[in-house]
Order: C-alpha cells, then structure tokens, then sequence
C-alpha cells in the first residue's frame, strides 16, 4: 500500500508522482511523494531525499550524518568496517564507502545514490 506524502519545494515531478501545482511554479510548489505507509517521513528525511535528487547535473553537498540519518528512517544501516556501510532499504542492498570529508560531494557518489534510491522505490 502507497500512501501520498505532499512536500514543497523547486523540484519536478519525478517518476510518475502527481503534481499539485504547475512545476513551473518556482519554489513553495507543492508536490505529491509516493511513499509505503509503513515509512511516512519527517520534515527532515523529506529534505535530504529532495535534495539527492534535485540537481543530476552536478552533485548535491549531502552530509554524511543527514544521509545516514534518512537510510536509517526508511531502511537500515550496517557499518562493515573501514568506513563502508551496507544501506538496506525496502529489500535493496548496497554498499557505500564513507566520504572523506564527512560530506557526499563527488558526483559519482551521487549518482550512485540516486541509482540505489530508485532501484529501493525511494525516489521524491
């Protein structure tokens, strides 16, 4: 069962999610997030989602600590050891080495993210 999660923000619609207001629309346009019922996200999980996917053409700056943060609220996180973690989320598997610099700013990193979070049904 999918429940609907509306959030605002400058991003489009992606993945087949229904628009409330024009894209167009700028920043403060709401939009609709297919979301499981089981996993309604807070203020701040909706933002740091938000913000992984809104910019493909260069990487989003995810805090580490904020990415651990929104994988623990949908998923869960193993830490292996020497810095890589295995993200679980809705039956999907991965592994990520942690940043050096305590932030997610490479743009492979993030595109491997976003592959990760989609391929998890987890996309805004």
């Amino acid at each position: 069962m999918v429940t609907r999660i509306g959030v605002t923000g400058p991003w489009r619609a992606m993945n087949g999610a229904t628009s409330l207001a024009n894209p167009a629309a700028g920043p403060g346009a709401h939009y609709i997030v297919d979301m499981p019922t089981h996993r309604l996200l807070s203020t701040e999980h909706q933002q740091t989602l938000i913000a992984i996917f809104r910019h493909h053409d260069a990487p989003p700056r995810i805090e580490w600590a904020d990415l651990l943060h929104l994988i623990e609220g949908i998923g869960s996180v193993h830490d292996k050891g020497h810095g890589v973690y295995q993200f679980i989320v809705n039956g999907e598997h991965h592994e990520f080495k942690r940043p050096h610099h305590d932030a997610l700013t490479n743009a492979d990193e993030s595109a491997e993210l976003r592959e990760f979070l989609k391929r998890a049904k987890m996309t805004p």
